[in-house]
């Protein structure tokens, strides 16, 4: 009897508690994000291209003030241009905590599920022997695969 058992982990209450609060921390930390509306994000993000591009412009603003016209803020552009190489950095490591994150729930899943499939291949074989036709019932709703309705024919 083969076990799937792709990660063996336990997360406490104090973990659980620990890890939501430094996501608030970082949420904290990282004052003035956005959440954009569903239309804001159809928008494509600035690629290096257009970064490249971006940059030039604003240095040659920076260094030439007499044509920057008035109301148009350069050092505000500079300095979001900082924050996106912070938030760069950061969302890279953030992007592969979540896909750690994510890959070892389905790890987990994975498992669980391996584990409750012999299970009910057992309740299946041993449970009636055992007086639980009860259980065995309630598994089968759950568990049990719904037989395919034979499709019309179509030639009739």
């Amino acid at each position: 009897m083969s076990q799937q058992n792709l990660v063996s982990m336990t997360i406490t209450d104090d973990d659980e508690r620990a890890v939501m609060e430094a996501i608030d921390l970082i949420e904290s930390r990282l004052r003035g994000m956005v959440s954009l509306a569903p239309h804001g994000r159809r928008f494509k993000r600035m690629g290096q291209k257009e970064e490249g591009r971006a940059r030039s412009i604003i240095r040659a603003l920076q260094q030439n003030p007499q044509m920057v016209p008035p109301g148009l803020d350069v050092p505000g552009a500079l300095a979001d241009l900082g924050a996106l190489d912070r938030m760069v950095r950061i969302d890279d490591r953030m992007q592969r905590l979540a896909s750690l994150v994510k890959d070892t729930r389905s790890a987990l899943g994975i498992d669980i599920m391996a584990v409750a499939s012999v299970g009910y291949s057992m309740s299946k074989t041993f449970g009636a022997a055992l007086g639980l036709q009860d259980l065995v019932k309630e598994f089968g709703a759950r568990f049990g695969r719904k037989k395919k309705q034979p499709e019309p024919n179509s030639n009739e």
